[in-house]
């Protein structure tokens, strides 16, 4: 087979030997240059995925990989697996493995790593775990951990795949009053209880400044478990050290991941209640908040903040306090009506009405300001700076369900609050007056 008769070169105006009436014509530069060294083969891989219009299929990059056989690599296979689980072929991811063994090629951390997603995402997680239990590259490290396993902590990070968002904990409801649920709650059969404990008596033997390629909603779910079971300190010390890891430029998906990991540490990183809460989670997310130059608290940061304030007794000064220094630190960007609904819920709660007001009156100038926009765009159209996609997508569900409609009837509920409060208030002084 000729270059020019394959579907990743470009076709030739004429062949040599073919009579065809027009002047013999040089063979055109090929899309990709021809690979000669197993590093051009995983080049060729990465611009056939990276720089084509359209995403190739995996038969077709297996077909390519196919054509090289003295050219392969760990490397290569490695992409082609991780491809492959992208896809969920995990028949396919088994083929691969098989294949690799044939070449007499050896799988590095990357292999394994991928080697045990497929395991855990395939419904075989004591399967996987038994593999690198038994692996004695794992057992030579753990001499000083008393018998246990050293496994290395992307390794490590791959079995909490397993465990699903939601497996360990039902939707909490209600108030968060501090206390964490016990796990066979939500777990009657024990399985994720059981192999949680399992990852934990066998911690990772590399620091997690060698993971910068994990990604933050694996480690999401980890630092989560962990504050559910109780190892507050591990989680913290866990989420420093990947902060620590992390380039100084990263997405902002990545940016609003590892936010979402601080507020766990404000909502379960205390057994606290009160102020004495307020200020260990608060100091907690000043610490985590200076560990990356682009962490910036949003509003949620600080609404999570003020929840504790429903056990203080001023509850509504400190709020207030607590928003201006947010505000005159980070900006406006920190404020938006769930905050102010919280701060003036504990304004009335504490009966500081001053509050209470100036926090209506704000709330009536951004509904005018909000009311007039939408009119405008009602009128004038919608301006839009993002770029089209290539083909109609399904939009998120924070897009599609913005949770208005909850938010406003919250704001019923509170202006009935401050109706009753300013009645008890006004009940109070003409008693004291009699």
């Amino acid at each position: 087979m000729t270059h020019a008769d394959r579907p990743w070169y470009k076709n030739h105006t004429s062949f040599v030997g073919v009579p065809t009436g027009k002047p013999l014509q040089t063979c055109p530069v090929p899309l990709i240059p021809v690979a000669t060294t197993p590093t051009s083969l995983y080049r060729n891989l990465l611009y056939i995925l990276s720089h084509r219009s359209g995403l190739p299929s995996l038969a077709a990059l297996l077909d390519y990989h196919d054509l090289h056989p003295s050219l392969r690599s760990a490397r290569s296979y490695n992409l082609l697996i991780w491809l492959a689980l992208r896809h969920c072929c995990f028949g396919t991811v088994q083929w691969l493995l098989a294949a690799m063994r044939a070449d007499g090629l050896e799988g590095n951390l990357e292999t394994w790593k991928l080697k045990v997603r497929w395991l855990v995402q395939a419904g075989s997680w004591d399967r996987a775990w038994n593999e690198v239990s038994s692996n004695q590259a794992f057992k030579a490290t753990s001499s000083h951990l008393s018998g246990n396993l050293a496994i290395p902590l992307p390794i490590w990070l791959e079995f909490f795949r397993g465990l699903k968002r939601g497996a360990l904990s039902g939707r909490m409801k209600g108030r968060w009053d501090g206390s964490y649920p016990s796990l066979l709650d939500f777990d009657p059969k024990g399985v994720h209880s059981a192999r949680f404990r399992t990852l934990m008596a066998n911690p990772p033997s590399s620091a997690f400044h060698e993971s910068t390629g994990t990604s933050p909603r694996t480690v999401y779910f980890v630092v989560l478990m962990m504050l559910k079971t109780r190892y507050t300190a591990t989680a913290l010390s866990l989420t420093k050290s990947y902060f620590h890891s992390l380039p100084p430029r990263i997405s902002t998906a990545w940016v609003r991941t590892c936010l979402d990991i601080i507020h766990l540490h404000i909502i379960m990183g205390s057994s606290q209640k009160g102020l004495k809460k307020l200020y260990e989670v608060q100091r907690t997310m000043s610490t985590l908040i200076t560990l990356h130059p682009t962490f910036r608290p949003s509003s949620t940061t600080l609404f999570l903040l003020l929840a504790p304030l429903r056990q203080a007794k001023r509850c509504g000064t400190v709020a207030w306090n607590v928003l201006h220094r947010f505000r005159s630190r980070w900006g406006t960007r920190v404020e938006d009506r769930r905050v102010r609904r919280r701060v003036a819920a504990l304004a009335t709660k504490e009966g500081r009405m001053d509050i209470v007001n100036s926090i209506l009156l704000t709330e009536r100038i951004w509904n005018r300001m909000h009311g007039n926009w939408k009119t405008a765009e009602q009128v004038l159209g919608r301006v839009s700076t993002v770029p089209q996609a290539r083909q109609l997508l399904r939009a998120r569900a924070k897009r599609l369900f913005k949770h208005n409609g909850r938010e406003e009837r919250q704001w019923c509920l509170l202006q009935r609050r401050i109706k009753r409060r300013v009645g008890q208030l006004q009940a109070s002084r003409e008693g004291c007056n009699q």
